[in-house]
């Protein structure tokens, strides 16, 4: 895809973030982050019931964080104001996408006075997914070269997943021949630190760097990750009358929803969702596997038998897996969790601001046929624009390099200032922050033609 045309190929091939784009190009980046955060007022008996769940479950993951009073302060802003970011990959926000996740969430919460940035952090994608160049949390890459962050192998990290690694020491291992530079104070004094997991480590240093850093009303960041979709899941199943109980393990219902899963996932309208695994990931070892549901609905098996991974297929016994971290929700079973059941407004990248209402659609189309809400329930569901995009900033923009380069004490106030009145359309330039889209619609292709 010609940078260029960019949008123009995006409008083309029907997607939202197309029509997005032009719709927002002319906007200043400080209106657009205060419609982010907007939420409207919708309640039912269904969004209740999963707001609770959603609450149960911070209230847990930041018992022990925080003091109890600043546990009801996140509680009470996400009660009236339920609004999560769900961009980030665990990276360290050196990564400029990462930081800018944040930064642009910041931009538009501190236009209404909030206190707290409610962030998940994926942790289910590889440690290092890319081996040419070496790109992914494992990784950190600064303008004088590539750093292992943790004491484990290359091959080690390749072979794993953020959640599933356990201890770790900081080495900040140069990985680019000839670096010799000195790491930024903050990670330079986090070397030899040693954690209990991966996931621990990131989400304390990108805690933080957050903390070392000045903007204006800047405020806390509160970092969870997949753990907490995992948490949700957990009670909507324990849940005899949540409607995801009933998706997933009522047989006809179950049926229905996958049938209705594999037909949107082979059809032309589909872009992003995929059927890799049925509804979960499963931990063997440090790595997370693809699972397949047994023929008779009794089993989650590794669709590889070699890995050796078996669990019953019930509420009692999934609730505990997901609980205990031997299973991770996938793509399609979060968005539901974190989002779409409990009616969150969700900000992140340009993907999500397509799958989300892939998601939805194919909950709608499930709903339809087995009669599992009312009407009123299916629309607030299937409302439109739960799915918000932070991404309007380009990686080449000059703040990217300030990002790169930040410390105790960096101040992002000018910055801030300059891209509240830029344009959308100006802070992307060229649009190459969407040119990674030309897959999804290769794979798209590829998939119509071989029909």
């Amino acid at each position: 895809m010609n940078q260029i045309e960019i949008p123009q190929v995006l409008k083309n091939e029907k997607t939202r973030l197309g029509l997005l784009l032009e719709e927002i190009k002319d906007r200043p980046i400080g209106e657009y982050s205060l419609g982010l955060v907007s939420v409207p007022h919708r309640e039912n008996s269904q969004i209740r019931s999963s707001r609770n769940l959603v609450m149960k479950s911070m209230d847990i993951q930041l018992s022990g964080q925080f003091p109890k009073g600043k546990v009801y302060d996140i509680l009470d802003q996400y009660a009236t104001h339920p609004v999560i970011q769900t961009g980030d990959h665990c990276e360290l926000i050196y990564d400029p996408q990462t930081f800018l996740n944040n930064f642009i969430y910041h931009m538009g919460a501190s236009r209404l006075d909030l206190k707290f940035l409610l962030t998940q952090q994926c942790s289910t994608p590889r440690m290092i997914q890319y081996r040419n160049p070496l790109i992914g949390p494992g990784v950190l890459k600064l303008p004088e070269g590539d750093y292992r962050l943790v004491n484990r192998s290359k091959k080690s990290l390749i072979r794993s997943n953020v959640a599933t690694v356990g201890q770790v020491t900081y080495t900040m291992k140069p990985e680019t021949p000839g670096v010799h530079t000195p790491l930024p104070q903050i990670l330079q004094e986090m070397k030899g630190t040693k954690f209990q997991s991966a996931v621990e480590a990131f989400l304390f240093t990108n805690n933080l760097i957050w903390n070392s850093i000045k903007m204006d009303r800047k405020q806390n960041l509160v970092l969870f990750d997949e753990s907490l979709s995992s948490d949700i899941v957990a009670g909507m199943i324990e849940d005899s009358h949540h409607p995801l109980r009933s998706l997933l393990f009522d047989p006809e219902c179950s049926r229905v929803f996958r049938e209705e899963i594999d037909q949107f996932a082979k059809s032309p309208e589909c872009l992003m969702i995929k059927t890799t695994t049925d509804f979960f990931w499963g931990k063997h070892k440090e790595a997370l596997v693809a699972l397949q549901l047994s023929e008779d609905g009794t089993y989650l098996r590794a669709r590889i038998k070699e890995q050796g991974f078996q669990l019953e297929f019930n509420p009692k016994s999934i609730a505990n897996a997901l609980r205990s971290r031997v299973l991770y929700p996938n793509l399609f079973i979060s968005m539901l969790a974190i989002s779409i059941f409990p009616g969150n407004t969700v900000i992140g990248g340009a993907s999500q601001y397509e799958y989300a209402p892939e998601v939805q659609k194919i909950l709608k189309s499930t709903i339809a046929r087995l009669g599992l809400l009312t009407t009123s329930e299916t629309n607030d569901v299937t409302v439109s624009n739960l799915s918000r995009m932070a991404n309007v900033v380009s990686l080449s923009h000059p703040i990217c390099g300030e990002i790169l380069r930040m410390d105790k004490g960096t101040d992002f106030s000018q910055w801030e200032s300059e891209l509240a009145s830029s344009t959308v359309g100006r802070a992307l330039g060229d649009y190459s922050n969407f040119d990674y889209f030309n897959s999804y619609f290769a794979n798209r292709r590829k998939r119509i033609s071989k029909e």
